[in-house]
């Protein structure tokens, strides 16, 4: 089974193509903080060992969160009398 890649949740990476740094696995973990940094910031990176690419570190684009209003409608009801309560 082919799995379908959501480019739209990924960083405009397939629309503009440029020369990915590659670091090695060594170099990332003395410096791991920075190199996370830097692919939040939206500069992507591969990770290498003996010169050959493991992973590649892109930002994470988080989908727009939808609105909440509404998100009760028909799972609660309001009585009739709600003013009136607890005025006895």
């Amino acid at each position: 089974m082919a799995t379908v890649l959501n480019t739209k949740r990924l960083p405009n990476l397939f629309k503009e193509v440029k020369p990915v740094q590659q670091i090695n696995i060594h170099e990332v973990k003395t410096h791991f903080s920075t190199y996370i940094d830097k692919a939040a910031a939206g500069e992507p990176f591969i990770i290498t060992k003996y010169g050959r690419p493991l992973v590649t570190v892109i930002p994470y684009v988080a989908e727009a969160q939808k609105p909440r209003i509404g998100f009760l409608k028909g799972r609660a009801s309001i009585p009739d009398d709600f003013d009136r309560m607890g005025s006895d």
